[in-house]
């Protein structure tokens, strides 16, 4: 599926709670008859087509900053590696009407955050720009525990060691993701929280 997700998402529990709705009152639904639904059908479409797609729509509906996010860093990585641009700054220029790079910079940040805490923000449990914020620090607190525990640069450990750091990163991301969460904080109340915590990793 290239767009429309959260479309077919609604369509299917409305089917379902019609299949519900029909065992209940004691219907055969042995040869039930679904319901059918209008789509468009794309043939020998590229990967760069299917991305271009999908930011076009998602634009369109306003979906979440999460989803848009997603698709914008998918499409900047595949462009880099066919060579439609080289940097993030061509990528924005050449989108310009679609997006900022200040956009793109979030979005990248919260694309390297771990897949569980992505989720966070995708279930609804967080909002996309506190989180944002705290993925600014990752980056910085891999090369701190690299360089406490292991007096060394993160790149040069072994996938034992680095798996080690990701997991410590995740467990105190979790936190102040419960932190965020509680407190329901803003984005500019979580660069707040987390000022002393930069100051710390050295990139405040």
């Amino acid at each position: 599926m290239i767009a429309g997700h959260t479309r077919v998402d609604a369509i299917d529990d409305i089917e379902n709670q019609r299949i519900k709705r029909a065992i209940d009152a004691g219907y055969d639904i042995s040869n039930w008859s679904e319901s059918t639904v209008n789509c468009k059908i794309y043939e020998n479409i590229s990967p760069a087509e299917i991305l271009a797609l999908q930011m076009d729509e998602n634009l369109h509906e306003k979906p979440s900053q999460e989803r848009t996010a997603i698709a914008m860093v998918e499409t900047y990585y595949y462009g880099l590696e066919n060579g439609n641009w080289s940097n993030t700054s061509e990528f924005a220029e050449i989108n310009r009407n679609k997006f900022s790079k200040k956009a793109l910079e979030a979005a990248l940040i919260f694309s390297n955050l771990s897949e569980e805490i992505r989720e966070y923000v995708f279930v609804g449990a967080v909002p996309y720009g506190p989180i944002v914020e705290l993925g600014r620090t990752v980056e910085p607190h891999r090369r701190y525990l690299a360089n406490k525990y292991f007096d060394s640069d993160y790149e040069l450990l072994s996938e034992e060691d680095q798996f080690e750091i990701e997991d410590e990163i995740l467990l105190w991301n979790a936190s102040k993701v419960a932190f965020i969460q509680s407190k329901k904080l803003n984005i500019s109340n979580a660069k707040k929280a987390l000022r002393k915590f930069n100051r710390k990793l050295g990139c405040a």
